[in-house]
């Protein structure tokens, strides 16, 4: 875990894209199977588009290889997701929401993994004062986080109310933007995947409307 490691994707960038549609309906195409996908009724009765005149970009068959190859890298994408993505990012849209989850549940096992985080950030990262971690909390927050939460009766004052909550929230949010920047090649690959199959799913959408735009407005002209 680096303060430093400012990548432009992070985990909360995959979950939202995750739970978009587009990436859940178009993942569903490979399980569709070869069969359908790549068999001439499918071909004749789905991709020939004859009415709409001779074809532009690709061909029929070109149309469904790009459909199913899309599908198995948003599939692919998607299943990386899951795998290494960690469970608080998937759970919680924002770090006001994990925050608010942990206080109102009292949730003691996520209180302790904050702690040995933070305690391991101060540790191996050690700064003072006002000096930021991850360009956002300063160091003397954490400490503070750190200090309210070590140990089961400490954890509970906090909960009870004979600590100050708002004391252990820095600390919260600094180890869930920690977590959102673990495993950054995973998370890259995962955004990569899922970006590039939904281009090549959309890829054949993009040749029809240049058939209707061939058929209704340039072809009156020839």
């Amino acid at each position: 875990m680096k303060d430093t490691d400012y990548y432009s994707v992070r985990w909360s960038t995959n979950a939202a894209l995750a739970q978009t549609k587009l990436p859940q309906v178009v993942s569903l195409v490979p399980v569709l199977g070869y069969a359908i996908l790549y068999g001439d009724q499918f071909q004749n009765l789905v991709m020939q588009f004859t009415s709409l005149g001779s074809d532009v970009l690709f061909t029929p068959f070109q149309r469904i290889c790009l459909l199913y190859a899309g599908g198995l890298c948003v599939l692919a994408g998607l299943i990386i997701f899951y795998v290494f993505c960690p469970s608080i990012i998937r759970q919680y849209k924002t770090r006001t929401e994990y925050i608010r989850h942990v206080m109102e549940t009292s949730d003691y096992r996520q209180i302790g993994d904050m702690n040995r985080a933070m305690v391991s950030l101060l540790e191996g990262q050690p700064k003072e004062g006002d000096e930021l971690y991850f360009n956002e909390f300063p160091a003397q927050a954490i400490y503070n986080a750190v200090r309210f939460t070590l140990g089961f009766r400490s954890r509970y004052e906090v909960f009870s109310g004979a600590k100050p909550q708002g004391t252990v929230s820095p600390g919260l949010a600094a180890y869930f933007e920690a977590m959102n920047r673990t495993r950054w090649f995973a998370s890259i690959l995962s955004n990569g995947l899922m970006i590039f199959g939904a281009g090549l799913f959309l890829l054949p959408s993009v040749d029809v409307f240049f058939m209707v735009v061939d058929r209704v407005l340039l072809s009156p002209f020839r």
